[in-house]
Formats: C-alpha cells, structure tokens, sequence
C-alpha cells in the first residue's frame, strides 16, 4: 500500500494537469478505502484464532465507525422491541431478601430449602446463576443441597448449574461447581461480552464447549462435555462459537422475591411448567453490566436478568446475527467505491444529492436486515461517504490558484519585517513573475510564523490565541501539556472554557476580556486567567488568553486553614464542657458537688491542653503507622460517656450505653477516644430538650459494631455521603432552622472518618426509622484486617 500511494505521488508530480483529477481522485479513493478496511471488521477477522464474525465485540476502545454503528444498533434494539413470551420467571435473592434472611453468601441450607420450595411448583426447567465451587465451611451442608437438586430432578425439573471463568497465566480457567452438586446436573456458562464501547448487547453459545446458561435454560439438548474442555485448555486456548445477539424486551420477565417465597406470602405454583432462573441481582452479590436489552435503554443490569432476556431471545426467535466479516467488508468496500466513482462524474451540487441518497440508502438497508435478523452495521460506509464528498469537493476547489496570485501583494505587506528581499532575477513571463511574486511573500510569512511560533512557545505560562470570532487558533505546549487538544475540539472560547473548567463565569455575556478572574479546572487545578486584545481593527483583533496555575499556593493556604480548623474545633468540645461547669459551680452551694466540678474543671483544661499537642502531630499521625495496644471498649466508649455528661447535662439530653461482656481491641486509644466523642458531641448538639443518645456496642465477630443514635431531626439524604468530607457542615440546627451557635469547621466527622479508616473500619450513617441519626461503625477485632 506505502509504494503505490508513493507511485501515486510521483506520478501526480509529473503528470499533466488534464490528468491530475484522476490521479487526486484515485489517491483519495485510496486512502478512504483504506480507512474503510483498517476501521473495518477485516483486521479483527485476519488477528483473531477464532474467527468470531461479532462486530460489537472487541477488546480495543469504540473508534467513532464502531461507536456510530453501535448507537444505530440500540437505536434499532428500541424500534424492535417486544415483550415477553411469559414463560421464564426470575426467583430473585435482592437486597430486601438480603436484609430479611441474611446477608450474602446465604448458607447452603438456606438455598436447600429455597430450591426445594420452588421444586414444589414442578417447573419445567431450573437454572441456578450461583456458583457453588467451594466446599462449605460446615459439614453436611453440601450433601443437603445436593438432596435438595436430586428433588427437584426426580419431580420432573431439569436442573442447570452455572460454570464461571477465571483469568489464569495463559487462558481461561472454568469454575465448576463441586462433583458432588454437579454429579447428573446440565451446567452452563455465564459469561457475557462487552462490546467496543463497554455495554453487553450479546453472548456465545457456546463457551469451552460449556452452553450458555440460558441455552440450556431453553434447549434440553443442550450438553456440556468436560473432557473437550479439558482437551481444550491443555492446548492453552478458550473455544468460542454461534455468536448471538439478543433483542430487546419491552419488560423484564416475572419477577419473584426469593424471600417472600420461603416465607409462603407467594405460591409456588405460580412456576408450574415454567422455565425458572434463581439468582442474585442484591448489590455485593452478583455481576452487574451496562446493557440496552431491556426496553432499549442502556441501563445498569445484573447477569441474572441478561440470562433472562437471552432466554426468551430464543424461545420467541427474537436475536440477531451479525455478518460474517468477509460479507461485512466486502459490502463496505463495494459501497465506498461505488459511491466515490459517481462523485467523480458528478457536479458538486449532485454530488451532494447522491451521498445523502446513498446515506439513507444504507440506514434502509441496514434497518431491513435488522428486520431480518440480521446485522449490517453502517457507521464504516457513512463516515466513508460523508467524508469522502467534502474531501473530493475540497481537492476541486483547490485548483482555483487565482486567488492565490491576487494575494500576493498583501502577502509582500510583511516583507520589511525580517529586513529587505533579497534580489532575484525577475522572469519576463507574466505567470513565472507571479509565482515568484507569490514564493518570495511566502517566504516572509513563513519567518513571521516561526517567529510568532517560537515567541508563543517561549512563554512561561500556558497561552491559547483565538481570531475575532473566539475561536482558537494557537496554543503553547505548555498549553498541551497542561489542557491537552481542547483548542482543537472546541470551536469558541466558551466552549474552551466549559471543557477545561465546567462553568463560565456569571456576568459572562460574550466578550472575552470577561474570562479573566481565578477558576478551579475539573481536575481541582486552580488557575488564574489574564486575557489581552490585538489588532487595530474589530476583523484583525486577536485574543491572546494566559492561564497561571496557583494551584501550589492554594494548597498551601488549604493546608493552612486546615490546620486551623483543626485547632479550633476539637479544642471547642472541652472548652464547651468547661463553660458549662463554670455555669453550674456559679449557682450551686454545696462543697462536695463543687469540690467534684473542680476537679472535672481541672480535668478537661488538661484535656484541651493534650488536644492542642495532639493536633500539632495530626499531619505525622496521617503516616506514621499505628501502635496498637489491647483495650477494653467499653471502659472507652464509658469514659467518652462521662466526658460528655456535662454537656448533656446542661441539655437534658440522657447518655445510655449497651455493652458487652468481652471487647477487647487492640488499637490507638486515644485516636478512637476523640472519634467517639466527636459523635456523642455531634449528637448532642442536634438532640432536641429532654431527649436521649443510645450507645450500643455488638461483639459481631470478626467485628466490633458500634452505634451511636439520637432523637434529632436526622441526616437529610442528599447529605448523607457529605458529612465526612472535610470543612463541610450544614448551614444551620435541623431543629431550630438558624445558625446553630455550635458550628464547627466542619472538620469533626472528617476526623471521625479518617480515625476509623486509620483502624480498618467503616463508618456509615442513616436515619433511623422511628426518627434520628444513626452513626453504625465496624471495627475488626484483629489488626491483621488493617
């Protein structure tokens, strides 16, 4: 291909000018078809062992060929969707099943039963989306699974177990479920396929000589054969074959919940005769993928659903399959040859015609073998065509070299600024004078160029130039290295601007001198902006834009007030308890309670005082690992209790706390001390008159739970995953609605957060239903989880 396109150039170079149309012609045709093929199915199909004819499968990102295609395909998955045959229901473990029987994975004995609950029903067939590959940690439990398939088989239900995949060092290795679930049981593969662009529109068939799980689901003479797939991976290869490419469902099928099947709120005779898929769709428990096939829309879908809708795929002859990539790359080629060699006996304006005609030409007939079923993709063929008419129009134009001549001497204006021409013998013909005249401004335009290019490149700071109509013309490297080719997506400084920093300022109304200011880019980079203006007239007016990054000086001043926020919030919690002694030794007359607040008074003052050193190794503590030590939770969270009663004392706010016999925890006391005060302050301050905080702690093994509730108005839901994050707070009391006189830097639970995470644990907050925020922290009760 390299030495015809440059036998093509010489021939160009010395051809006569009655020929060049057909050697530029020629050349373009060249590398169009050439685009076409490289972005085609072609090399996919020559690299690949297995011969796989799926255009939407691909392990390489989306080029915009493939990604058009793939938008017209779910485009098309919307037009042809249809709705379910009815005769594959979902029995689904989801979260509410979750939070009723248990968190996943879910006993042996518990699926036991589930599965015998649905064998009562006497399905057709059951498809298990669960992989059981491990033994049971607790004996028995397997062989009552095993009882409980046999059930299901001698009651007339085919049982399908699922075979997952692992990545080993040089293929793909399948997980079986154990001999003894597996024994007389069809197994099925569950593995999907991504397309280019990262959604799943279709499976294989068959996979490692294992059947998909739907296949089997639908098809009793689907087989698996264990020892081709053995043979198979001692050869090192993973065998795939009979793509397929589901349509969309208007709807998912019927849906069952798993637990309110065990509980008997829902019949099994609801599944008599039907094709049945149990599984998993909970968050944490399955796979989940971005696919279009349900109602066409791609959304966030679970594998159990997929191999439902892959199910009734085949039970209402309702899939796709794609080309062959021979036939796909040959209709290709055909069509942009076909195409170009019209435009080359054509007018402009006709020319235009026929690419719009053979644009539709093309999304008729792919829509029709997708009526068929059949997938022709297209994006190849129009972005060929499109770019083709514009290309061959571009070269048609470029002929015209008359104007060029007339601006030649507005070309010689910039003559004096790299001093006077040289002299040259002047030719007497007019067209050679012309063209000398043209050569010699081109000379001086090309100096001024590089020395515009050289200066614009010396600055220190990203620079973007654009023309009077704001769009961008130059950029610096720095700018490159700093922005990337935005100036080369974005056709106005607006546009720039929204890419590199989200937003335009408020009072912006289109003139570019109202850019400058100081902004915060999508990255967290902070820049300062300086605009300047060129040129005497409106029409050759540039705009030259400076960006100065400050983000090193910001971090600076952030670290800095971080520091400060610090300080001043931990030291209010003591100096707050402090104040409130102070008030109550001021009205009380008896010596034993005011020797006793003395005593608390002097305490927390030392307290402060070990606050402020604390702070000031805050930053060393972030990365100097934890010295952990053995104590008693309880005696911590009591102490924390204690700290805290003057406090909600001055409130009426009432401290209880739940312990347990035995929660011993190695870890950094006093870290954990200050995170638990942090709550029980917190819940404190947003607890209305007279109400209570319940301190709770759970020996949940291999963790500590511990749960600090009060009776305030709770955390709103759009703030819930806020109120960790550092120097956030609310804008006032929930109860009260103003500004509670109690607001801190909004560093508290940042704290409380990092303390936890510095422990290995988590913290999480919701409301709790009868009212109240309700802080849950787990803690593992070995380091060796940290």
């Amino acid at each position: 291909m390299i030495r015809f396109l440059r036998r093509l150039l010489g021939r160009m170079a010395r051809s006569a000018p009655r020929d060049r149309p057909l050697l530029e012609w020629s050349l373009l045709t060249t590398l169009l078809l050439a685009g076409t093929i490289w972005f085609g199915p072609w090399p996919q199909y020559l690299t690949s062992d297995q011969r796989i004819p799926d255009p939407t499968n691909g392990t390489d990102h989306a080029s915009p060929p493939d990604y058009l295609s793939l938008r017209l395909y779910d485009l098309a998955l919307g037009y042809d969707a249809r709705p379910p045959s009815g005769q594959v229901v979902i029995v689904d473990i989801d979260d509410i099943s979750m939070l009723q029987v248990g968190r996943w994975p879910w006993p042996r004995p518990v699926l036991a039963a589930l599965i015998n609950r649905i064998a009562e029903g006497r399905p057709e067939a059951l498809a298990i989306d669960i992989l059981f590959a491990e033994v049971s940690s607790r004996p028995n439990d397997d062989q009552l699974l095993r009882t409980a398939l046999q059930n299901a088989a001698r009651q007339g239900t085919r049982i399908i177990l699922a075979v997952g995949k692992e990545e080993g060092t040089n293929n793909y290795l399948p997980l079986y479920p154990l001999d003894l679930i597996a024994a007389g049981n069809t197994l099925g593969h569950i593995t999907f396929h991504s397309g280019r662009d990262g959604l799943v529109r279709g499976l294989y068939m068959e996979e490692g000589h294992l059947p998909a799980l739907s296949w089997a689901l639908v098809d009793r003479t689907a087989q698996s054969n264990r020892n081709e797939t053995l043979n198979m991976l001692l050869e090192r290869r993973w065998d795939v074959q009979d793509p397929m490419l589901p349509g969309a469902l208007k709807q998912l099928p019927p849906t069952l919940s798993a637990a309110a099947l065990l509980r008997g709120d829902i019949s099994p005779d609801q599944l008599k005769g039907r094709k049945v898929l149990l599984g998993s769709t909970a968050i944490g428990s399955g796979d989940f993928f971005v696919s279009p096939l349900e109602d066409a829309r791609p959304r966030r879908i679970s594998g159990l659903e997929l191999h439902a809708v892959a199910a009734e795929a085949q039970i209402i002859h309702h899939f796709k399959q794609p080309l062959s990539a021979p036939l796909q790359g040959s209709i290709e080629v055909l069509v942009v040859l076909l195409t170009m060699l019209l435009l080359y006996r054509t007018s402009p304006f006709l020319g235009l015609i026929i690419v719009v005609v053979a644009s539709c030409l093309i999304l008729l007939a792919s829509w029709l073998a997708f009526r068929a079923g059949w997938w022709l993709a297209p994006g190849d063929m129009l972005i060929s065509i499109c770019l083709g008419y514009p290309l061959w129009s571009w070269r048609r134009l470029s002929v015209a070299s008359t104007g060029l001549l007339r601006q030649a001497r507005s070309l010689e204006l910039f003559g004096g600024v790299f001093g006077a021409r040289s002299a040259e013998p002047v030719s007497h013909e007019p067209i050679s004078a012309q063209l000398n005249r043209v050569q010699m401004a081109a000379q001086q335009v090309a100096k001024l160029n590089r020395f515009l290019s050289d200066s614009l490149q010396s600055l220190p700071h990203p620079v973007l130039v654009a023309d009077h109509e704001q769009r961008p013309l130059l950029r610096n490297q720095r700018f490159l290295n700093a922005f990337g080719n935005v100036g080369e997506c974005c056709t106005t400084l607006s546009d720039c601007f929204r890419t590199i920093f989200g937003k335009l300022p408020r009072n912006f109304q289109d003139e570019p001198c109202q850019l400058a200011g100081e902004y915060q880019d999508t990255q967290g980079r902070h820049w300062r902006v300086d605009v300047a203006a060129t040129g005497a007239s409106a029409d050759e007016r540039r705009w030259m834009i400076q960006f100065v990054d400050l983000t090193a000086r910001r971090l600076a001043d952030r670290e800095r007030e971080e520091t400060l926020s610090f300080l001043s919030h931990d030291l209010r919690s003591p100096q707050a308890t402090i104040l409130a002694i102070i008030e109550k030794l001021r009205t009380t007359t008896d010596s034993t309670e005011r020797g006793a607040g003395l005593d608390e008074l002097a305490r927390q003052s030392r307290r402060a005082l070990e606050l402020t050193d604390g702070f000031l190794a805050y930053t060393r503590a972030e990365i100097k690992p934890i010295q952990p030590e053995e104590h008693d939770l309880n005696d911590l969270l009591t102490e924390v209790i204690d700290l805290a009663w003057f406090s909600a004392n001055a409130k009426k706010v009432r401290l209880t706390f739940n312990p347990v016999d035995a929660a011993i925890l190695r870890c950094d006391a006093d870290l954990l001390r200050r995170a638990f005060s942090n709550l029980v302050e917190n819940g404190i301050r947003h607890s209305p008159i007279d109400s209570s905080i319940e301190v709770t702690l759970i020996n949940q093994a291999p963790h500590f739970r511990i749960t600090i509730r009060d009776h305030g108005p709770g955390v709103p839901p759009d703030k819930q995953a806020l109120i960790f994050k550092p120097f956030w707070q609310s804008a006032g009391s929930e109860t009260t609605g103003k500004k509670s006189s109690q607001g801190s830097a909004g560093l508290g639970l940042a704290m409380v957060h990092k303390a936890i995470a510095r422990h290995g644990g988590t913290i999480r907050v919701f409301n709790h239903p009868t009212g109240g925020a309700c802080f849950e922290i787990c803690l593992p009760q070995s380091m060796q989880d940290v």
